[in-house]
């Protein structure tokens, strides 16, 4: 089974999607917007296509980043807090 990422959801949402394989519905687009500009501190408003370029470009950065701390530490990164 493969993992849905939270910024997916908001993804399909913002693409117009409506439920969640058929099942769960989706956040409202502009609840979407709000949780990826909560997540990742930028805001593209309710632009599918920007918000899609942004994090297939960013996302697997910090990811890794975040992945290479943890084998260099040992531990896992403390969240920031807001």
């Amino acid at each position: 089974m493969n993992r849905t990422w939270p910024h997916q959801i908001c993804l399909r949402a913002l693409a117009g999607e409506t439920t969640f394989e058929g099942r769960r519905p989706l956040p409202t687009k502009a609840r979407a917007a709000q949780w990826l500009a909560d997540m990742y501190g930028q805001d593209f408003g309710e632009d599918y296509e920007k918000w899609k370029a942004w994090l297939r470009y960013n996302w697997r950065k910090r990811v890794k980043a975040k992945n290479q701390t943890q084998r260099r530490t040992g531990r896992k990164l403390r969240p920031k807090s807001a």
